[in-house]
């Protein structure tokens, strides 16, 4: 349908087909709030998010303003939307202090490594650190446990012989 579109110059339905690209991306980041189990729904969401924009790239072949706008809005939007997209970071926001290190270290390593940068330039990164450590030093059995997953504690910027 988009390529006819294109190929016709009756560009009036790529503004919708835009639109509609919006509305999945907002749908996505909805979900991520929301949390809990929907990974199934949010696959269903990206996959039809996918397959619109490749329709765009074939419908745009050839145009070579057209494939770079379309390249250039993608990488932007997809540049800001890993945070919002990332169901554990829409959930920190929410968290209260405490309970923040635990659920850090509770998530996996890509998520760890999405909340440091985040938290990078603020004194939230080095207050986790600085529970990490007093977490290590006063429980022998989290200690135990961190030592097994160094690659979280190098993703925080904490030492493994801490």
């Amino acid at each position: 349908m988009i390529k006819k579109t294109v190929e016709q110059r009756d560009a009036k339905p790529v503004p919708g087909c835009l639109k509609l690209l919006e509305e999945l991306n907002d749908l996505l980041r909805k979900g991520a709030s929301i949390g809990g189990n929907i990974s199934e729904q949010t696959d269903h969401i990206r996959k039809t998010y996918r397959a619109m924009v490749a329709d765009l790239y074939a419908a745009f072949k050839g145009n070579e303003k057209l494939t770079e706008a379309l390249k250039t809005a993608e990488a932007y939007r997809w540049s800001s939307n890993e945070r919002l997209l990332n169901p554990f970071i829409r959930q920190m926001q929410r968290m209260e202090p405490v309970d923040l290190t635990p659920a850090v270290l509770s998530e996996d390593l890509e998520t760890i490594r999405v909340v440091v940068e985040m938290l990078s330039n603020t004194s939230g990164l080095e207050a986790t650190r600085t529970d990490v450590i007093r977490l290590m030093n006063e429980s022998p059995e989290a200690r135990k446990l961190l030592l097994q997953q160094p690659e979280k504690l190098r993703a925080l910027g904490v030492s493994v012989d801490t």
